[in-house]
């Protein structure tokens, strides 16, 4: 069946007259009553009483005006979930997020993007921003959040998040009379690290490099509560991003500055754009700079 020319015929039973229709449809009657002739010839009933001096429908007509009214409306509608998911507002979309970016930003978020957009269905896979960047590269997750530097020519990223990582140390420890330190002054120390699932212990172990020296890891984990503890224990010091420290209270910790041009820790929303950049991906993409600082 012509669905343009079952459109026409839904007009013009709508109107009771071809010559409203057809005003309606910017067609010339002429044009208009070829099309109804033509539907009923496909179909092969008449579907208009021309003998009627009223506009009056055969019982054909009334039977195929019940039917394909239901069916345009239903074609509408699909139309319309068409055009909902292809600008972002139904699908699936798999973020990555590491679990320190998550405690400080993401909890509350997530929670909120899906009451505002119920019909996308948000998988998060949390993991240190190390794998998570293996996971993007893979095309396991569509967007990860991540640590700055980014250093994949194949991803798109944009900051989000700004604040910076702070040296722990015991109140007890030498350098915590310090007010500002610089990692030449940590050569000598014991560092107690989240483990190499993180960016930031690649990161710290840079800096260290960067500064002459290796430093002598004696302990790591993926828990950034244990390492407060053990640093609260004055086992050793660390390294962590300050945002996360308001979690914790650190009655025994003192928490000391980087020197110079300090240590910034800024969250990066990437993409890969070797992949796919759906519109759905589009939609989390514009929606997060708007909403993450409200957190």
């Amino acid at each position: 069946m012509n669905l343009k020319n079952l459109e026409y015929f839904i007009a013009v039973c709508d109107n009771n007259s071809f010559t409203k229709a057809a005003d309606l449809l910017f067609l010339s009657q002429s044009a208009l009553s070829k099309s109804i002739k033509n539907l009923e010839e496909e179909l092969d009933h008449i579907l208009i009483d021309r003998t009627s001096r009223k506009f009056k429908l055969t019982d054909k007509g009334e039977i195929l005006y019940e039917m394909g009214r239901k069916l345009l409306d239903d074609i509408a509608k699909d139309v319309d979930k068409i055009n909902d998911t292809l600008s972002g507002s139904i699908g699936k979309l798999v973020i990555g997020i590491a679990p320190v970016i998550s405690t400080v930003y993401f909890t509350s978020f997530v929670h909120q993007f899906k009451r505002d957009y119920p019909d996308i269905e948000l998988v998060v896979i949390e993991a240190g921003a190390y794998s998570l960047t293996k996971l993007l590269e893979d095309g396991r997750v569509d967007i990860a959040m991540l640590i700055n530097p980014i250093h994949n020519e194949n991803f798109k990223c944009e900051i989000v998040a700004r604040d910076e990582a702070v040296l722990l140390v015991n109140k007890d420890h030498p350098l915590s009379i310090k007010t500002k330190v610089v990692f030449e002054d940590l050569k000598d120390e014991n560092f107690i690290l989240l483990d190499d699932t993180y960016l930031l212990y690649h990161q710290i172990v840079k800096r260290a490099n960067d500064a002459g020296f290796t430093p002598n890891i004696i302990g790591t984990s993926h828990l950034w509560d244990y390492v407060c503890e053990s640093v609260s224990n004055n086992y050793g010091i660390s390294i962590l991003p300050r945002p996360i420290l308001y979690r914790f209270h650190l009655d025994n910790i003192r928490v000391i500055p980087f020197g110079g041009n300090g240590y910034p820790w800024e969250i990066v929303m990437c993409a890969n754009m070797k992949k796919n950049f759906s519109h759905v991906m589009k939609e989390f993409w514009n929606y997060v700079p708007k909403n993450i600082n409200q957190q």
